[in-house]
């Protein structure tokens, strides 16, 4: 009756176990035991900004990897996907107690009943069986189709599980046919591909939908570079507040498949996230601040050329009376100092230049005007003087000293 009842409990626990196995199976859509802890709320909505960048591999190969992406979608978390791992450790840890106790009861079987150590030794052989067939399925691994046919098993998991999800969970957005090339977003460097609102909540998937990809080798050959299902899926979790303002970057790498001359397009999980995880370093925005850098540089280039403070412009003056067909003398002060070498021109011709006081004299023409020019390097000053005539009681135009006459003093810098 004893060994009857011992049985009997092996057979129940046998059909509980069997129950087990096949009611627990990896979560649809799950990434770790914190997936799905917080679902949207619908309470509010926060923004995104989205980047793309590349993690290096084989993107050295390459002269320009174009990317056009139409999408960019996010997978809410399901709130029942926690419950779910709490049931699959309850299971386990159901299976395990009942694991052990079948293999007491076994014990116990087996020390009464050594018949029954050989039943069970013969049940125990045809697991072994299968266990030594395993690596002849794997005995003949391709080395370059093998790894496509892997990436090509991904993707069909990143579709089963798109498939699997329920309608409204996750959202689309359009990013107006936006071309990046990865060549220039390597490491940390990321462009930002869009930037959206968002329901606040917690995600855990990200896709991006990708319609061409144009591939120019640093030889010149053209080359495809192969994207499964045409889009890219990161599981990765990240939340949004209400009002909150997210940086998001999804890495994306370009990997050689063996020695086939084959490329595959690839996200990367470990450099992909919220600012806060990652480092994101927007190419963009630092051109932006070297143009805006530049175009300041220009503009003080330009006033400087334009208007320079009056300590730094030359000051020319005449000392003592202008007489037409006279001698006069001309002082050019640069700040309160003398100018020497000052080049001196009178109505268009040169008549020398300053002395060591910033001085030069010079006869004074019959003209009704005088326009005096003097430049120092690259500065200028002009002084212009318009003669009244013999109307004004001067025999040939004045002394210069009268009130009629007129004496312009300009000051004029230039860079």
């Amino acid at each position: 009756m004893r060994r009857h009842g011992l049985t009997a409990i092996l057979f129940a626990t046998l059909v509980v176990l069997a129950g087990c196995t096949g009611g627990v199976g990896p979560g649809v859509g799950s990434t770790d035991d914190t997936t799905g802890t917080a679902a949207m709320d619908g309470s509010g909505s926060g923004t995104v900004q989205f980047y793309i960048s590349d993690q290096p591999s084989a993107i050295e190969d390459f002269e320009h990897l174009n990317v056009t992406i139409t999408q960019v979608g996010f997978q809410q978390a399901d709130g029942g996907d926690a419950g779910a791992n709490e049931t699959e450790e309850s299971d386990d840890e159901t299976e395990t107690n009942e694991t052990e106790e079948s293999d007491d009861e076994t014990e116990t079987n087996e020390t009464e009943e050594p018949g029954d150590d050989e039943t069970e030794t013969n049940e125990t052989e045809e697991p072994g069986d299968d266990e030594t067939e395993m690596p002849n399925s794997t005995a003949d691994p391709e080395t370059d189709d093998g790894d496509e046919a892997d990436e090509e098993d991904d993707s069909e998991t990143e579709d089963a599980d798109e498939d699997d999800s329920e309608p409204g969970d996750w959202e689309t957005y359009d990013v107006d046919d936006r071309t990046v090339d990865l060549t220039r977003l390597q490491g940390a460097n990321a462009t930002r591909l869009t930037s959206m609102n968002v329901s606040n909540g917690t995600y855990s998937k990200v896709f991006v939908y990708v319609s061409e990809i144009n591939a120019t080798l640093e030889n010149g050959e053209q080359v495809n570079v192969k994207l499964p299902s045409e889009k890219l899926q990161l599981n990765t979790e990240f939340t949004v507040g209400n009002g909150e303002a997210v940086d998001f970057v999804f890495d994306i790498t370009v990997k050689k498949a063996g020695n086939s001359g084959k490329y595959i397009l690839q996200p990367v999980v470990s450099e992909s996230g919220t600012s806060d995880q990652v480092e994101i370093r927007d190419v963009d925005a630092d051109r932006e601040d070297r143009g805006k850098d530049d175009e300041k540089r220009d503009a003080g280039d330009d006033e400087r050329d334009d208007e320079r403070p009056d300590e730094e412009a030359l000051n020319a003056s005449f000392v003592g009376a202008v007489t037409q067909g006279e001698n006069a003398t001309l002082r050019v002060l640069d700040d309160g100092s003398a100018v020497e070498n000052a080049s001196v021109a009178v109505n268009d011709e040169q008549v020398g230049t300053t002395d060591a006081d910033g001085e030069l004299t010079f006869a004074v023409p019959d003209d009704r005007e005088l326009d005096v020019e003097i430049t120092a390097g690259d500065r200028e000053a002009d002084l212009d003087r318009r003669f009244a005539g013999e109307e004004n009681g001067g025999e040939k135009g004045g002394n210069g000293n009268d009130d009629t006459g007129a004496d312009y003093d300009f000051r004029t810098a230039l860079a």
